[in-house]
């Protein structure tokens, strides 16, 4: 079941992250044209990204959402977007 959507647009959701998108984030930044502008020298395996999950995506110091356009089968998952450093107002 996907996330809870965060922001709807016309063509864009951001949603939350879910342990079953941990696959499309593994292929995500296993994908060189990914990987590179992250300056993330070295793939990941799948049992990196449950950690990534765990530690980083599942904490309360980030935001991080799965970016959903809009398909012809509904939202569908392309990337992900992360918030941090977020100062209180």
């Amino acid at each position: 079941m996907p996330g809870a959507a965060f922001l709807s647009g016309e063509r864009v959701t951001l949603r939350t992250i879910e342990e079953e998108d941990l696959d499309l984030l593994n292929r995500n930044v296993n994908d060189a044209r990914v990987r590179r502008p992250l300056t993330s020298a070295d793939p990941v395996n799948s049992e990196q990204t449950q950690e990534f999950f765990e530690n980083v995506v599942s904490d309360d110091d980030s935001v991080n959402l799965l970016i959903c356009v809009d398909g012809e089968d509904g939202p569908e998952p392309v990337g992900d977007i992360v918030l941090f450093k977020i100062l209180p107002c």
